[in-house]
């Protein structure tokens, strides 16, 4: 006697220890889908960012040309000439060499848009158009990330306050007059802000279009991580506790089958097969249960290694004890490669309500008659109705 209790003990340590690295392996399996989704989050902004950025870039380029080509046609002073050839070469170049960089390609963009505001109201003056590029800087290439960064906020400020530094000052500016030229210039910059917006707005609808549904499915994934067993689909234990709580809730009284089931010599299983067949075994049996469940009315988990845990409200002793035979019939049915049947163990439980015990106590008891069952030969259902469960 002594021995088969130290045996019994021994077998239960081992359970818990399975059930505890299972617990863990759950819990690392959603940190991991979160992990995953933070890294879907991050990447859905850097597309939006690369599909704003790049053809900006290369439409400002264009833009910046033209405006090289109108400041040779007014004859500007050498000095304003030179910083237009400037921009305007480097605009190219990055255009070309850069083009793969979106965060680079913003950055730039900002930087060039905001010169030629500056450029453009000294050498033109206020009213032609030249100072709405401090709003299209500001907006085109930081307003979709406004809030994530401080430094950010403080530029968008500090060009807000040179707006209207400029503004106040505009009489002072002007060293070219632009004549019947100045309409042409007031156009073109009108028209490249709207140009700009419309392809900014455009691309945001259609990106986030697309990551909403990305995001919706990266959303279902991890709710499937955090309530379904990833090799079987069952529920997982957190998941069936929640379950059962709602059992408790809306069906305080009527009775409460839990069974627990543990596959029969599973280590030789695996050690003789290997482990793609244990797990093999381990979706079979899953099947069977959901064959033999009423859908959503019961709870099926996958309590740990290769224990099951099955919770049924039932009428009686003898509908649940049948139900409980006729699934280990059905998994006496599987067989290993060698031929020999599959056997599993089952304790199980009536209790007269799902509140007189928490759902872990329940399968405690439930737990004990299974070890009955291994100590009398295996491959049996220990069960105990309603009136000796307690």
């Amino acid at each position: 006697m002594l021995m088969a209790e130290t045996a019994r003990k021994i077998l239960h340590k081992e359970s818990q220890d399975e059930r505890q690295c299972e617990k863990n392996g759950s819990k690392f399996k959603e940190l991991k889908a979160r992990v995953q989704m933070a890294k879907f989050e991050q990447s859905a902004e850097q597309k939006a960012l690369a599909a704003i950025a790049i053809p900006l870039l290369r439409f400002f380029t264009c833009l910046q040309i033209f405006l090289l080509f109108f400041a040779i046609y007014q004859r500007v002073p050498a000095a304003f000439l030179a910083a237009y050839i400037f921009l305007a070469t480097v605009s190219v170049y990055v255009a070309l060499c850069h083009d793969d960089d979106p965060g680079f390609a913003a950055n730039f963009i900002h930087l060039t848009v905001v010169c030629h505001g500056f450029l453009g109201v000294f050498l033109y003056g206020w009213g032609w158009g030249n100072e709405n590029f401090f709003i299209w800087g500001i907006a085109t290439s930081y307003l979709i990330f406004i809030g994530k960064n401080r430094t950010v906020l403080a530029i968008i400020i500090a060009e807000a306050v040179a707006y209207a530094v400029l503004y106040i000052l505009r009489d002072k500016f002007g060293i070219v007059n632009l004549g019947a030229s100045g309409g042409v210039m007031f156009v073109v910059t009108f028209a490249a802000i709207f140009v700009s917006f419309l392809r900014r707005t455009s691309t945001l609808n259609s990106v986030y279009a697309k990551s909403i549904n990305e995001v919706a499915s990266q959303n279902d994934k991890l709710e499937s991580a955090s309530k379904f067993d990833f090799l079987t689909g069952l529920d997982n234990r957190r998941y069936a506790q929640e379950q059962f709580d709602e059992i408790a809730e809306h069906f305080p009284y009527e009775k409460v089958l839990v069974a627990l089931g543990d596959i029969d010599d599973f280590k030789v299983i695996n050690d003789t097969f290997g482990h793609d067949v244990g797990d093999e075994t381990l979706k079979e049996i899953a099947q069977i249960l959901r064959e033999n469940s009423r859908g959503e009315k019961d709870i099926l988990c996958r309590w740990g290694g290769e224990e099951f845990l099955l919770v049924a409200l039932v009428h009686d002793d003898v509908s649940a004890h049948e139900m409980v035979k006729r699934v280990l019939k059905s998994i006496n049915a599987l067989s290993a490669p060698d031929g020999k049947k599959i056997g599993i163990t089952f304790g199980a439980a009536v209790f007269e309500n799902a509140r007189e015990m928490s759902l872990n106590e329940m399968a405690i008891v439930a737990d004990k008659l299974l070890y009955e069952g291994k100590r009398s030969g295996k491959n049996c259902v220990k069960f105990k109705g309603c009136d000796d469960a307690a």
